[in-house]
């Protein structure tokens, strides 16, 4: 389950702006500095219980912006805010914890008890692993180590 990591400076700017984030409502996922087309970006990917709207993207860059100028960091030429997106593989104890209840699709490295890829609703989520419940009730606890890759079953 890696995610590309986070550099010095990224991660530093993603604790100060942690807290911003959450007295808008939402938590901040990601934070990255990236070029495209000789032009460098900073995003902030968010994610609240329910989803998120462009009216927190807007809300969320709103105070963020103005604090970003007055802390000097003026390094990139776009600020963009924005969702991880609903069909993204969740990767922290944080992610997983926004989404518990909601059906996922688990891949793991090996197999447990004959499964290697299943579906089941997400119980818990800590910071030791998350719990599922398989369609026939069967409770099965996960170490983060164990799982290949955990997305959220969208139906349209």
């Amino acid at each position: 389950m890696a995610k590309g990591k986070r550099n010095t400076k990224e991660d530093a700017l993603f604790a100060r702006l942690q807290n911003v984030v959450a007295e808008q409502d939402c938590v901040l996922v990601d934070l990255r500095f990236t070029s495209e087309n000789k032009k460098r970006f900073l995003r902030l990917y968010i994610d609240k219980r329910g989803g998120v709207s462009i009216d927190d993207c807007e809300a969320v860059s709103m105070v963020c912006d103005p604090l970003l100028d007055a802390w000097g960091e003026d390094q990139h030429d776009y600020f963009e805010v924005q969702s991880p997106g609903l069909d993204r593989p969740l990767s922290s104890p944080l992610e997983f914890s926004l989404h518990t209840g909601e059906e996922m699709v688990v891949s793991l490295y090996q197999k447990l008890e004959g499964l290697k890829k299943f579906t089941g609703l997400l119980q818990s989520a800590d910071q030791a692993g998350i719990v599922v419940e398989l369609a026939d009730g069967k409770i099965l606890e996960l170490k983060y180590d164990q799982l290949a890759q955990v997305k959220r079953v969208i139906r349209i």
